[in-house]
């Protein structure tokens, strides 16, 4: 059986030094998805990741690259 984990437990979990290597690279990131969305919608497109799994059909992700 899976259990459900919110990621903001796992980080409490960690040490200071890695806990702020975490958090610099999901800013980072967030930059990097930012540029890309940017660039993207410029030529008129709209950036949206997707899981693909290979039982299933593929299924676009909400809330990850949504802007703000």
């Amino acid at each position: 059986m899976r259990r459900r984990c919110d990621v903001n437990d796992i980080i409490e979990g960690l040490d200071t030094r890695r806990r702020r290597r975490v958090e610099e690279r999901a800013a980072e990131l967030i930059a990097e998805e930012t540029a890309l969305r940017r660039s993207v919608e410029a030529m008129g497109g709209r950036l949206s990741p997707v899981a693909r799994f290979p039982d299933r059909p593929p299924v676009e992700l909400s809330g990850i690259a949504d802007p703000e």
